[in-house]
This record gives structure tokens, sequence and C-alpha cells, in this order.
């Protein structure tokens, strides 16, 4: 996302004017007097790697959405959360709650800022309740924001939009503006980001071998006797920090080294859920569907960090991980086929190559037959057999029993939703959960008849490396 260049005195007066952008909001509130619904007023802004934005507001609500190919937006506070219970209602009601939170929509652009798509962002539990205990408290099985501050960067520009919620933000402006002007003090104060603090496994390697070797036999006997076909057993691994941990460096960090990803992040009550993942669920603009198939993985690399030059033929050839993708390629297929027309899905996977692993990969894409929207998409695919198992049902049952460790949105989905029904969806895999002098950082292995528990520890080693790295933690 690349370093960028500051000028207090001509940023102080080429953006965050305050007083102007008061006088705006005020003269539109003056002339709209029973205006009820959101305003969104747009302005723009200094261009500097989105990461940073969340230096800006160190405390409370923010959040990062930034696939690789794309333009990249960053969040702070929220106008509107909505807040899902999993257990007492389904995705669609997010839907239904965000028209509803948003009423008539206003925009307010000035210099003749391009508006950007009204979205809420945020994810999802990987299933009912897991986000309950710690470290996840706060989370939930849901929640997704309209950011009161949006930043949005494209190779061409950068805005910002402020979100009010009226008539009841009608009596924050003064505090809204008072808060755009710190934003620019801040931003014209902003230092480099600080190195990341010394940080440490919290537990023994020994320890997890022995718990996933216990957990890993246990699968194995259930799959055997053909209770499952397969299932993916996460694993969690703490580290502690010497210092407050600072979530933009560490995403700085991964965007640097991560090729091929979607880094995303969302900040609740001081703990930061991020991650960079190289896995599409789902997305949907107007009647178009994407997605893919990702399981099959080997190691890119050998123990002394070289290339395997055959590492893809090698996967491509395996019958156990060719078996295993066959699982999500097929689930994905009846989840859409009765959905849509057209769907396409390539006749073989081919070989996605990370820095650290390889994994075969099948895109796949659909015209929708009937106006499902992303979220109700979501709710048909998640999750696959690439991080639950197969059949699904037993497979969640065996997790609920025997996984050790609370997943909370770990492998589950994350991403936007618009009113419209479209929408974007990724796996929230390469991931972790920080607080201030904690981090949990979570690796899983797909599970099949002829899975070796060494490899497949292995394996989670490998996944884990992206966050280790940019820690500065050697595995």
């Amino acid at each position: 996302m690349g370093a960028s260049t500051r000028s207090p005195g001509r940023a102080a007066e080429r953006f965050f004017d305050a007083r102007r952008l008061g006088r705006a909001v005020e003269s539109w509130l003056a002339t709209h007097p029973d205006a009820r619904g959101t305003l969104r007023v747009h302005t723009p802004a200094p261009a500097m790697p989105v990461e940073e934005w969340l230096r800006l507001a160190p405390r409370g609500t923010a959040l990062l959405w930034a696939p690789e190919r794309s333009e990249k937006i960053a969040g702070i506070g929220a106008a509107i959360s909505l807040e899902l219970d999993s257990r007492e209602r389904g995705l669609a009601s997010l839907d239904r709650a965000a028209v509803r939170a948003l009423g008539e929509s206003f925009e307010l652009a000035l210099d003749r800022t391009d508006p950007p798509p009204v979205r809420f962002y945020g994810g999802l539990a990987f299933a009912p309740g897991v986000a309950d205990e710690h470290p996840w408290t706060g989370f939930g099985d849901g929640r997704f924001i309209l950011p009161r501050w949006l930043y949005r960067r494209s190779t061409e520009r950068a805005t910002l939009t402020l979100s009010l919620c009226l008539p009841g933000d009608r009596a924050k402006l003064a505090e809204l503006v008072a808060d755009y002007g710190r934003l620019g003090a801040r931003w014209c104060a902003l230092a480099p980001c600080p190195p990341a603090p010394a940080a440490d496994h919290a537990e023994s390697d020994a320890r997890a071998r022995s718990r996933w070797t216990r957990d890993v036999e246990q699968a194995l006997a259930d799959i055997a006797a053909r209770r499952l076909e397969k299932v993916v057993l996460a694993r969690r691994h703490g580290v502690t920090f010497d210092g407050p941990f600072e979530p933009a460096g560490l995403l700085s960090r991964l965007a640097a080294a991560s090729a091929e990803t979607t880094l995303f992040a969302l900040r609740i009550d001081g703990a930061t859920f991020l991650g960079a993942t190289p896995e599409r669920l789902v997305s949907r603009h107007a009647a178009r569907v994407t997605s893919m198939a990702l399981a099959g993985s080997a190691p890119r690399r050998d123990a002394r960090g070289a290339v395997r030059e055959s590492g893809a033929v090698r996967l491509l050839a395996s019958e156990k991980d060719c078996r295993e993708h066959a699982l999500v390629v097929e689930a994905i297929r009846v989840a859409l086929a009765d959905v849509t027309r057209e769907l396409s899905i390539a006749p073989r996977p081919n070989v996605l190559e990370l820095e650290q692993v390889l994994h075969l990969s099948t895109p796949i894409e659909g015209v929708l037959a009937e106006p499902l929207t992303a979220l109700e998409l979501v709710e048909r695919l998640h999750p696959t057999p690439a991080v639950g198992g197969h059949p699904r049902a037993a497979a969640l049952e065996w997790l609920a029993r025997h996984e050790n460790c609370a997943r909370g949105w770990y492998a589950a989905p994350f991403g936007w939703f618009a009113p419209d029904g479209n929408g974007e969806f990724v796996v929230a895999l390469r991931s972790g959960l920080f607080s201030r002098e904690r981090g949990w950082l979570y690796a899983g292995a797909g599970l099949v008849s002829g899975s070796l528990i060494e490899e497949e520890y292995d394996e989670t080693l490998v996944k884990l490396q992206p966050l280790l790295t940019a820690l500065g933690i050697h595995a």
C-alpha cells in the first residue's frame, strides 16, 4: 500500500477544513429541517496507506477492508451498528435491519467528490455462540457497521465520508465537526508506524503437538468408522507482547508480504480481529455470483525456505488432496445449483501459489435465477467443507464436542453487504485476534482418510507463518 508523504501546513489547508465542513452541513440541514434518514457528506482526503487510518482513532470501533486488486477502505466509528443473534434470526434479518436503519438516503458532496456506495462492513462468528467466551467477548454472532468516517482509497483518488443519522445526529454536529478537525490534526502529526513490540510464543510447541495429536486421532477414528468423511480441525496459537500492540503496523507488514489476499480488520472494545485471507466465499453484483473452492494444501517451501519446484505438480497429483478439494466443489455446486442458471465450474483445479503455501483452487460463477441477497447466499454456503467438514451437520456437531479452542470469527464470513443486495465476503483465514498485550492466532487443517498427524500439524505451522513472520516470531 506504499508509504505516504505529508506536508502538515498544506494538508491542513487543503483537507480537514472543519469550518467549511460545518458550514456546508449546517446549510444543508437548514434547507432540509424535516429530513429523516442518512445524510452522507463526502470530502476529498489525503492519499495515505489505508491501514494508517486506524491510527487516527486508536480507540473505539474501526475496520479495514482491502482486497488486493480493488479499492480499499478504512472506517472509524459507527454511525449505524447492526448486531446479529443468529440463534434467534437468520442473516436476512440484517438486510431488513439495514434498510430500516438507513431510511431515506441523502448525499452532500464537497468539491464534486465521488460518493462511495452505501455498504455495511463486518463479519460473523463461525457458528452461533462460539464468540461468547474469552477472548471473543464483545464480538458475538455477527456485527456490521456503517462507518461514521469512511476513508476510501483507489489508485486515482481518496475520499472521506461522514455519515449522519437524522434527526438524531443534528444535535451532534458540533462534536462531529470537531472530530473532523482532530482527525486532520492527528494526520498532520502522524509519525511513521513504530516497530512491532517484541513478541514470543505463549505456549510450548510440545504441548500444542500433544493436544493436536489427541484430537486428530479422535477425528481419524470417527472418519474410519464412517461417522464423517472430512472434518477441519482448528487450533489456536497464543503470543504475548512486551509492549502495546499496534494493529496498523501488523496490517502494513501483512500487506507487503501477502499477495493474492484480502486484508481485513475489525476492532471492537479494544480487541482487533484481522488477517490476510486468500479465500473468497461469495460475491454478488446484480445477478452475477462468483465463488471459489479452496481446499487441498502443500508447503511451497522446504525446510530451508527454498521454493519446491515440483510442489504444484505434486499437489495436483495428490489423490488425498484432490479428493478433499472435490468435496468443496460439490458442496458449492449443490448450494448454488437450484438458485442460479449458467453455473460455470472449472473442470479441474488450478494451483494458487502463496508465499508459504500452495492451494488447489477452482473458480465458480453463475447468474442468479432468483433475487437472493449476498447475505442469503452466505447463509447457503457457510461453512463449506473447506473450513467445516462433510457431511456438514455431522462435522459441525463433531467440532462442537471435540475442538478445544473457541473459533470465534476465525474461518467465518467477513466482508460487506449493501441495501440493494450486493455484497462480497471472504473466509477469514490466516487470521488472529489481538488485544493490547496478547494475541491468538488460528490455523486449521482438513482431515480425511489418509491424513497423517504430523503432516497436518506441519500444515498448520505453514498457515500460521504469515502472521508469525509479520510479528517477528520464528516458528
